[in-house]
Formats: structure tokens, sequence, C-alpha cells
């Protein structure tokens, strides 16, 4: 058995400096109660726990404990404040994201509000390209209806993280066979392995961005946007009828 191989679990990479400034820190923050706390340690002993224990921990998620601990009345222990540097409240909780995720698939399910304004966008591109009017009028018809598309679509996605995202497609699976609850549980366990290895990473929570189905669709004059076969026969008499459409 290599021993190297498990003393390598002791090895710590925060420095004895600022390990000493934390403990002073402390110190002049609760006096006796740090004290009483750490009094059976030695102080090289305790500076040691301090280097283990906060072992990986970025600047920036040290600046967060040391912000958290100047805002509670009691002095942490060292664990608590480990865990006090690693939690980023601009983060969803398991919870939060679970809500938002809700949220996101009933916009986004087949009879949701994006699929209905998507379905109305092919309709109404699709009348104008069909109609009589000039090429030059149809373009900036088409511009007009890209314009509102694009505002519509901004009105009723509902925002969801990538990491909520992620989650979410792992248990859509659970969530269409099993139902709300099966997938509830299964996306809280994800979510949260996923989250905790994020904050230990000292990651920053970042938006889900759809694509963009407009861009998709841009009209050209020469050979325009082909209108979808199963909505062909719905346009086929309402060619006359434009100004309604749109």
């Amino acid at each position: 058995m290599d021993i190297q191989l498990f003393q390598n679990a002791f090895v710590a990479d925060f420095p004895a400096a600022l390990a000493d400034q934390l403990l002073s820190e402390m110190e002049n923050l609760y006096g006796a109660e740090f004290h009483n706390k750490f009094k059976h340690i030695g102080a090289d002993v305790l500076r040691t726990q301090v280097c283990k224990t906060l072992s990986g921990i970025t600047p920036k998620q040290l600046r967060r404990g040391l912000d958290r601990m100047r805002t509670e009345d009691f002095c942490p222990a060292l664990p608590r404040f480990k865990k006090w540097c690693i939690e980023d409240p601009t983060w969803w909780t398991a919870e939060q994201a679970w809500a938002k995720a809700l949220q996101f698939e009933a916009a986004n399910s087949e009879n949701g509000v994006l699929k209905l304004l998507e379905q109305r966008y092919f309709e109404n591109l699709c009348v104008i390209q069909n109609s009589n009017r000039a090429e030059q009028q149809k373009s900036e018809m088409i511009a007009r209806l890209d314009a509102k598309y694009k505002a519509d679509l901004l009105d009723a996605r509902k925002p969801i993280t990538k990491l909520t995202k992620k989650a979410l497609d792992e248990v859509r699976h659970i969530l269409d066979n099993e139902g709300q609850k099966a997938a509830h549980r299964a996306f809280k366990d994800i979510y949260t392995a996923y989250l905790t290895k994020a904050l230990e990473k000292g990651r920053d929570q970042e938006m889900w961005v759809a694509p963009a189905p407009v861009k998709q669709l841009a009209y050209t004059e020469s050979k325009g946007v082909p209108c979808p076969p199963e909505l062909a026969a719905k346009i086929k008499n309402i060619g006359k009828r434009v100004g309604g459409a749109v």
C-alpha cells in the first residue's frame, strides 16, 4: 500500500499567514467566545487545522466567508466558516431551481406560450410570403413581424439557469414517465450535487440562453422562407387577408 497517496489528503494549500490573520479576526470579533471554543487547541495545531479546513478556498470565497462572519453574532467552528465561504446566495437553491424548471416547462410545453408564438409566427410569415404584395413591402412586413416575435419571446420566456436546465434535462424521462413527484426527488439530488461542485470551484451562476428561432427564419428576397407543408393548407385561400393577419 502506497501511504503517500493517503498522506496527500493531509496536504493543505491555504497559507499559514492567512490562517493567522483569520484567527486574529475571529478573536477580535468574538473575544471570550473564541477562546472558549478553541482554548483546548494549541496555537500551532489550530493554525494547521485552519489551513487543512480551508485548503482549496479561493480569495473570492474567503472574502464571502469573512463578510458573513462579520454579520454573525456567534463564533463559527472551522467547518461552518468554510461553509460560509462556499455558500453563494446568488445561486438558486434546489427548491428554487425546481420551481423555475416547472415554469420553464409550462412555457415550453407542446401547447405552451412559446410554441403558440412560434406557430403564429410561421402562419403569419407564410401568409405574407404567399400574398401578392411587392417584394419590398413583403420584406418590410417580415421585418416588423420578426421584431414583434422577438419582443413577444422576451416577455413569454421563463428564465432558467444553465445548471437548472442541465438537471431538468437529466430527469426529463422521469418527469414524462413517472410524474412530478418522482422527478422532483431526482432533480433535487442531481441539482444539489452539481451545485456543490460549482460552489467548490467558485463558479458564478449563469443563465441559459435558448437559440433564437427568428435568426433561422430570416427572410431573403431571392429565395424567401419556405412555408412548412402542414401549414400550407391553412393559408391557401387567405392570401388576400394579409393586413388582418399581422
